[in-house]
């Protein structure tokens, strides 16, 4: 009899260790996610600073500003140039909206919003896109087109040209 109680504690004992042990993997679990889903964050603005810093660069600043004022007499090289920046933002809306997929982020419609207007509000980029047309599906919904087309194709220069130290 003192057998069967003394089995009968160390069994819920060890039933008692089991759950407790479940417990802190789920806690861990959720605090391994949880800083998983604070890098892809950290991550993204990263990515979105590194994105504008691309602009800062004095030879693509100027292939940029070409871009701006007079697309039409660009080069092939500062073609590929601004294709490869233009694809660039692409890929990261595309990261952007997969991770809004996927729920780490909650939507996927602050990049357009925040940067598009920034890098498709220009004549270039927006006969780009036209002519490229990124393919959409689940990780690019349907409303990124109509939204990046929507940009005022002037806005890059109005804002670069409203800039001054008057205001």
């Amino acid at each position: 009899m003192i057998n069967n109680r003394w089995k009968d504690a160390f069994e819920l004992l060890g039933l008692v260790a089991i759950v407790a042990s479940l417990i802190f993997v789920g806690m861990e679990i959720q605090q391994e996610r949880d800083l998983a889903r604070s890098d892809l964050a950290a991550q993204s603005f990263e990515n979105t600073a590194a994105f504008h810093m691309t602009l800062s660069s004095p030879d693509f600043a100027k292939t940029y500003a070409k871009a701006l004022q007079s697309p039409n007499d660009l080069t092939i090289e500062e073609k590929v140039q601004v294709d490869g920046y233009l694809r660039a933002f692409v890929a990261l809306i595309r990261r952007e909206c997969y991770l809004a997929a996927r729920e780490i982020f909650a939507e996927c419609s602050g990049i357009i919003q925040g940067i598009g207007p920034s890098v498709f509000g220009n004549k270039y980029a927006q006969a780009w896109w036209k002519l490229n047309k990124p393919e959409v599906g689940p990780y690019f919904p349907e409303w990124i087109g109509p939204a990046i087309t929507s940009f005022d194709p002037d806005s890059n220069l109005k804002m670069l040209e409203g800039v001054s130290g008057d205001h």
